[in-house]
């Protein structure tokens, strides 16, 4: 008996796909991409089983008729550790490019395909596969001393297994530099142009899409859902500070718009304009730095990846 481990060979890749092939498998000739260095990835199928109770008879009497499954929802978690153009690909060097917002290349890739190979050996080896992936929720999360972390929460259309790969090649692993820390910070600005927010230590920012599942009745009986449709954006962070004045406290009395732009390697950033602070939090203890927790909800975002 093989018991997997994530010490095992297991190598994760995507590629995109425009919106008139949603739900695409690559073929052969393709080349999967790289995303990055993944720290974690879990594949989601929840095919919501309903039991079926009716009025019976004798020992059937109480128990379901049968159990149906009701719809295929399908999806996947992925957490990475970004670095600079960790693909040489057409579809874009950077994930971000096409679906951290609407695409912005001219490819229109929207959607994405990913398998993950889990390989003890050459005989004792399978392919998770997931098709139709579109983000739902975006976390770009940052702490002292540690890499910065994106995590893709997906939804998707189909979910299966198999023995071989879906194309001849992957990129290979990336040797660029990673995005630590200290690469990274946050520009604030309430009024009087940008400024480094002050004795930051944490933050976390969150784009939210609020996909719309569509399931429609079809000729073949399939559970799988037509399309995933973004409904709204929301933009959001949570950020921890020390405090140095009483500024962000005001902004939060007198509701201020901020704007905030987390920038990253390679020139990168995302921007948040039209925002309010939502919550200030002081933390005041005896044995501590005073620590501000603030919530923060923006009108809208831009990003350059």
């Amino acid at each position: 008996m093989v018991r997997y481990k994530g010490k095992d060979s297991i190598l994760m890749r995507y590629f995109g796909f425009a919106e008139v092939q949603y739900g695409g498998t690559p073929t052969g000739v393709n080349t999967t991409l790289y995303l990055g260095l993944v720290t974690e990835f879990v594949p989601l199928f929840d095919p919501e089983i309903k039991p079926i109770y009716a009025l019976r008879s004798g020992v059937n009497a109480g128990l379901p008729f049968a159990l149906k499954s009701r719809l295929k929802n399908v999806g996947c978690r992925m957490t990475w550790i970004q670095q600079t153009t960790p693909s040489v690909d057409v579809q874009n060097p950077y994930w971000q490019h096409n679906f951290l917002k609407d695409p912005t290349s001219s490819l229109l890739h929207n959607n994405f395909f990913v398998e993950a190979q889990i390989k003890r050996d050459n005989t004792d080896q399978f392919w998770i596969r997931l098709t139709g992936l579109k983000p739902n929720i975006i976390t770009i999360r940052g702490s002292i001393g540690e890499p910065q972390l994106w995590t893709a929460e997906c939804l998707g259309k189909e979910m299966d297994t198999a023995t071989v790969e879906a194309c001849d090649e992957q990129e290979a692993e990336d040797a660029d530099p990673l995005w630590m820390w200290e690469d990274t910070y946050i520009h604030y600005d309430a009024g009087a142009g940008y400024n480094l927010f002050p004795d930051l230590t944490d933050y976390e920012i969150r784009i939210e899409k609020h996909l719309k599942a569509n399931f429609c009745f079809n000729s073949s009986g399939d559970l799988t859902l037509t399309s995933l449709e973004p409904m709204e954006y929301l933009a959001t962070a949570r950020l921890t500070a020390n405090m140095v004045s009483k500024a962000f406290i005001d902004n939060l009395l007198d509701q201020i718009n901020v704007k905030l732009k987390l920038m990253m390697p390679d020139s990168k950033y995302v921007e948040m304009t039209g925002g309010k602070f939502r919550t200030v939090e002081p933390v005041l203890k005896p044995e501590d730095l005073i620590a501000q927790r603030i919530d923060y909800i923006a009108k809208d975002f831009t990003h350059n990846f």
